[in-house]
């Protein structure tokens, strides 16, 4: 039996007993010894049950049966022939899991999708997989969805246990994070690599976009660094090209390593209000297995200029601040003593406001 708790923090009041015998000890000095005690003592277990009432006290019996989850990697990138690898496994280990274990099967690309849900083995009776009827988009592998999906599904009376059989090319999303959570849950989840290779082949050579990293929002002509980050299984050289609303912006020869972390940044500046798709592609030399995850896209959001209210009280402004202004492309409003707004509407319509030795008083 296990005891859990959701609010650990209010546990804190139990600090809270020291206080009611003190308080108890002062306050309840005309009482008999006994009749004290009796009141200290109920004091005490008022706080404790308030306590453990907020701290979300609950037992939960260990669970011994075991929720068995296959998700399986059904992307482009996997082969029919290591698909149905797969699916023998799946069967290899149904029929060797208790009978009183659950047994369920996800399948992945860009999303997941239950093709059995977690159900007894004594129910399922001889099932055997023969097919995935699931048919996502397999441009992309999401392995983080199948593992949020997988934790979904395990049922309160089971521990669950998590066999991931992918070949590990994730490009849409991370696992990292999923998997964390799922490991403080006390989850397990083990893996399953799929061979890269037919038979009587080398490994297959793979070149991939991981990420394309922007800032979600900017201002009218600010700059920014644009981060493209790529993987690959061999070192080898390539043509990387950036896409703004499918114009090129962008192309540089490049030089990928299969070791390490490979992160190219390519400035950028956008100079108009609006909506814009960022697309990275990469073309490598050589062979490249599985081109559709050769590019991914990222988007920007441009907001108006910041509007600048530069208010001076001398004979004329700071040529200074002028030039910061003019040069950094700020649409500014630039006012004397008779321009300060005498209402505080007067200063919402501006992102920032500048006092060149303007007295308070003003």
């Amino acid at each position: 039996m296990a005891i859990e708790f959701t609010n650990p923090w209010a546990l804190l009041l139990l600090l809270l007993i020291p206080l009611a015998f003190y308080l108890a000890r002062h306050s309840l000095a005309n009482l008999s010894n006994l009749r004290g005690i009796l009141s200290a003592v109920a004091r005490t277990v008022l706080i404790l049950f308030i306590a453990l009432a907020l701290s979300g006290l609950r037992f939960r019996t260990t669970a011994r049966d075991l929720a068995l989850i296959f998700l399986v990697d059904v992307s482009a990138s996997v082969t029919q022939e290591n698909r149905d690898d797969l699916l023998n496994f799946i069967n290899s280990e149904t029929a060797a899991a208790g009978p009183r274990d659950y047994i369920g099967v996800i399948a992945f690309a860009r999303e997941p999708s239950v093709e059995l849900a977690p159900t007894r083995k004594t129910a399922l009776g001889d099932w055997r997989i023969s097919e995935i009827s699931s048919n996502p988009s397999r441009d992309y592998t999401d392995i983080g969805a199948a593992l949020r999906l997988a934790s979904a599904l395990v049922p309160e009376d089971a521990t669950g246990r998590f066999v991931l059989l992918s070949d590990g090319n994730e490009n849409l999303g991370t696992s990292t994070e999923a998997a964390e959570l799922l490991r403080a849950a006390g989850i397990e989840v083990y893996s399953r690599a799929i061979g890269t290779a037919t038979r009587g082949e080398q490994a297959r050579s793979e070149v991939a976009v991981r990420a394309v990293d922007v800032p979600e929002k900017l201002s009218e002509g600010e700059s920014f660094d644009l981060r493209v980050t790529i993987d690959s299984t061999r070192d080898t050289d390539a043509i990387l090209r950036v896409f703004r609303n499918d114009s090129v912006t962008a192309e540089r020869s490049i030089h990928i390593a299969a070791s390490g972390e490979n992160v190219f940044v390519l400035p950028q500046r956008l100079e108009t209000k609006g909506f814009y798709t960022y697309r990275a592609s990469v073309e490598a030399f050589g062979s490249d297995a599985f081109v559709q995850n050769n590019s991914r896209e990222a988007f920007v959001i441009v907001d108006g200029r910041p509007k600048t209210l530069y208010l001076y009280s001398d004979v004329r402004p700071s040529p200074a601040i002028v030039r910061v202004l003019s040069e950094g492309k700020f649409a500014a409003d630039i006012k004397g003593p008779g321009g300060v707004p005498t209402t505080l509407a007067g200063f919402q319509d501006y992102d920032l406001v500048i006092f060149d030795n303007v007295p308070a008083a003003m």
